[in-house]
């Protein structure tokens, strides 16, 4: 795994949990969509270097040092079904600053409405007593990150743990 503090779960979800095949479309930051071609290890000055072939539109084919991941990244998609980048064109380069640019708006709304949420003060909920000591509350059921569903267990009026609820509750994800 090339990041370090991201679990398994994390880096599937990120970057897919299949290896790269050759043929698959990645998005190459700095030179678009093209067909990614594998993996080659040669020496340069005497030096052991891994060089990933990506293929454009057009018959561009590019060699160069590349990490999946930092420098390009799958892009969830066949490339037979996508029209690739075409190699040192500027197509990509006016889409990749156009889409940042989108990005960083989008990010600034973000945050402007987080503030303006922030900023404002709740009156905070106080339920009446008697409410609370008559009858048990049952807690809905808790999505964890990996998808397993779980129950917690239901604490009644006087704190101690209640029984569970009988076979007719029904509790819906």
């Amino acid at each position: 795994m090339p990041y370090e503090g991201l679990t398994d779960c994390d880096h599937d979800l990120l970057f897919g949990e299949d290896a790269l095949e050759p043929g698959d479309a990645v998005v190459h930051l700095e030179h678009g969509l093209a067909r990614y071609a594998g993996q080659m290890t040669c020496e340069l000055c005497e030096t052991p270097q891994t060089l990933t072939t990506f293929v454009y539109r057009n018959g561009g084919k590019l060699m160069l040092p590349a990490v999946g991941g930092e420098d390009f990244w799958r892009f969830g998609a066949p490339a037979d079904q996508v029209t690739l980048d075409r190699l040192k064109a500027g197509d990509w380069i006016k889409r990749r600053d156009e889409m940042i640019a989108e990005l960083r708006e989008s990010a600034d709304h973000m945050v402007k409405d987080d503030e303006a949420r922030r900023s404002v003060k709740a009156t905070p909920l106080q339920p009446k007593k008697v409410a609370c000591q008559s009858r048990a509350i049952w807690p809905t059921v808790i999505q964890c990150a990996c998808g397993r569903a779980r129950a917690p267990t239901a604490i009644g009026a006087d704190g101690k743990p209640l029984p569970p609820p009988p076979d007719r509750t029904t509790i819906r994800s």
